[in-house]
């Protein structure tokens, strides 16, 4: 990020030369909102590592919502600068003022790729803190139902389907983010630091993992749910004041997809300098 802003200021020294406008406001907003987005991702991180699941899926969202808004902000300095570069192909052609235009161009479409990037890892993130609390939820639902407590299994299954339902409406959101760029995005791939644009590959082959993962965790719920809504149904219909007379059923096992984890790909170096 640093070989960028230095390159920008001789871009401006350039312009100034040429008698041409430098659109930096746009590309200054995505890169100080790009920044935040990553110190909010790194937050994040500190808070799924702890378990802290709530509050790493705050601050994940808080990442995404700033690395879109920084994509937002380097699409319009990329469309700023495109205009200007066609102004001056209309105008007596001025080589120092095109040679700027050329390389403001690239500065600002490979900021724009580690954007789309670091989007696209928060989106993930942000799913995953909703699905490793999915599966904090299922082992606590599996304790109560074990100890014959049907309302806290009950309460607890239904939570964990809120939670997976979240992260896989992230997954698929996230995946279709990533298949657009992938398809549309070859100017970005070209203008990306120089292997940063393979994470977007290496997250498709999670989020595929992860949604698969997700969609047999919620089968297993729906069984595990009606077990326990079953007995804490028939326990008001009797109002008794105590467990109805059942023998609960044994839980099935739970898929073994289920059964191990995913690491992140981590994120790009060219995007963590201030």
């Amino acid at each position: 990020m640093n070989r960028i802003l230095a390159l920008l200021a001789l871009f401006a020294a350039a312009a100034l030369l040429a008698g041409c406008a430098h659109p930096l406001q746009p590309y200054d907003q995505g890169r100080d909102l790009l920044q935040r987005s990553h110190s909010l991702l790194a937050d994040g991180d500190a808070a799924l590592a702890a378990n802290n699941f709530p509050a790493a899926a705050d601050l994940y969202a808080q990442a995404d919502s700033k690395a879109r808004a920084a994509v937002t902000s380097f699409l319009d300095a990329e469309r700023q600068i495109e205009d200007a570069s066609r102004s001056q192909d209309a105008a007596p052609r001025d080589l120092a003022a095109a040679r700027y235009h050329a390389d403001a161009l690239r500065a600002y479409r490979e900021s724009l790729a580690l954007a789309v990037i670091l989007r696209s890892l928060a989106t993930a993130r942000t799913a995953e803190s909703f699905y490793r609390q999915g599966a904090e939820l299922v082992a606590a639902a599996d304790q109560f139902y074990r100890a014959r407590q049907f309302a806290s299994a009950a309460q607890s299954y239904d939570d964990a389907q809120r939670a997976f339902r979240r992260a896989l409406a992230l997954w698929d959101d996230d995946s279709a983010f990533i298949n657009s760029q992938m398809i549309a995005g070859s100017r970005l791939a070209a203008a990306a630091p120089r292997g940063s644009w393979s994470e977007m590959k290496d997250l498709q082959v999670l989020l595929d993992r992860r949604r698969n993962q997700t969609e047999s965790y919620l089968s297993a719920l729906s069984e595990r749910a009606a077990l326990a809504a079953r007995i804490v149904d028939a326990y008001h219909v009797r109002q008794t004041g105590n467990l109805p007379p059942v023998v609960p059923q044994s839980l099935p096992d739970l898929p073994d997809i289920v059964r191990y984890s995913v690491t992140h790909p981590p994120v790009p170096a060219t995007a963590l300098v201030p």
